[in-house]
């Protein structure tokens, strides 16, 4: 079906194909996690577990959880920076650092540091 990827040393070389019993790697997301482990994010993004937590929880990356949750059907929700990512994000600006340097280090988007140096009314 092309949904999996063969593993074998010299692939293309002219070696012999792999056989039937040898390792494959299933490369797709919801063929390498399952309906299992897909219902258990969805749900737990649903009652407000975080795009990030989930990706680490499940080594996968944060679009891939947007992905799946999208898929779902649940509505997808702003990250919220918490009081404490929100100090931080003023200190790290104050100390001289872009908007972007700032959203890179806390996991947040260059827009919502901006935002929030705005509604707190911060400058340098």
């Amino acid at each position: 079906m092309g949904h999996q990827l063969r593993q074998a040393a010299g692939a293309g070389s002219g070696q012999a194909r792999p056989s039937a019993n040898e390792t494959t790697q299933v490369y797709t997301l919801k063929q390498r996690l399952g309906p299992l482990v897909i219902n258990q994010i969805v749900e737990d993004y649903a009652r407000g577990t975080s795009s990030r937590t989930l990706a680490q929880a499940h080594g996968v990356s944060r679009h891939s959880v947007d992905v799946l949750v999208a898929d779902s059907g649940v509505k997808q929700q702003a990250p919220k920076m918490t009081p404490e990512q929100q100090r931080e994000a003023i200190g790290l600006y104050e100390s001289g650092l872009s908007t972007a340097r700032v959203g890179d280090r806390l996991g947040f988007s260059q827009s919502a540091i901006w935002l929030l140096l705005k509604r707190t009314r911060t400058t340098r």
